[in-house]
C-alpha cells in the first residue's frame, strides 16, 4: 500500500487542492500505472538499489498520481468556515494509550461525530483513529529503531502488548518489528 499525503500529492502534482468523491475508481489506464509502482518498488526494494531505479520509481509515482489527480478528482468547493481540529489531535496525541471516544472528542470542538469525522478526514487524511493509529505506528518505529523493547515499545504507544503491536507493524509497513529493529542497528552510522 502507497498512502499519499494530501500536501504531498499536490506537490507531486502541482495541482490546486482537490478531494475525491468517489470511494471506488474503474479505470484501466491507471490500474497499469498503479501497477508500475508497485511493480518498479518491488524492483527497487529486491533487485536494483540504484539512482536510477530510484528515478524510475519516482516518475511512476508521479505519472499515476497526475492520472488519478486529473482523471478522478474535483477541485474542492468552497466550504464555510470549519472548526479548528487542533485540540483534537492534541488530545489524541496526549492520550496515545487510552484516548477518548469519538463523542468527547466531538464535544471538545463542538461538532458532531459526523462533522468531526469529515473534517479531521480532510485535514489529516485519515479519520481520528486511524491517524491515532499511523502516529502510535510512526512512535513505536522510532523507539525501535533506537533499541527499545518491543513490549517496552509497545506499551509506551498504546498498544495492548507486543503481538498487537507485531500486527499493526506488519500489516502497515510489511516487515516485522524485529526485522526493522535489526536493521536500524545494524545500519551504519
Amino acid at each position: 500500500m502507497v498512502h499519499i499525503a494530501p500536501a504531498a500529492m499536490a506537490r507531486l502534482t502541482e495541482l490546486d487542492e482537490r478531494e475525491f468523491t468517489r470511494p471506488v475508481l474503474e479505470d484501466r489506464r491507471l490500474g497499469a500505472a498503479i501497477d508500475r509502482v508497485f511493480g518498479r518498488w518491488e524492483a527497487l526494494r529486491t533487485v536494483d538499489d540504484s539512482a536510477n531505479a530510484r528515478a524510475l520509481w519516482e516518475e511512476s509515482l508521479t505519472q499515476a498520481c497526475g492520472l488519478l489527480m486529473q482523471q478522478h478528482s474535483n477541485r474542492k468547493a468552497d466550504r464555510a468556515p470549519r472548526a479548528c481540529l487542533d485540540p483534537v489531535r492534541d488530545c489524541l496525541l496526549d492520550q496515545m494509550d487510552a484516548p477518548p471516544s469519538l463523542d468527547q472528542l466531538a464535544r471538545l470542538v463542538g461538532l458532531s461525530r459526523y462533522q468531526l469525522v469529515r473534517q479531521f478526514s480532510i485535514d489529516h487524511g485519515l479519520p481520528p483513529f486511524a491517524w491515532l493509529q499511523q502516529q502510535r505506528l510512526r512512535q513505536a518505529s522510532a523507539l525501535i529503531a533506537t533499541g527499545t523493547s518491543l513490549a517496552e515499545t509497545a506499551t509506551a504507544c498504546g498498544f495492548a502488548d507486543q503481538s498487537h503491536l507485531h500486527r499493526h507493524f506488519t500489516r502497515c509497513y510489511g516487515f516485522t518489528p524485529g526485522l526493522w529493529q535489526r536493521a536500524q542497528l545494524n545500519k551504519p552510522q
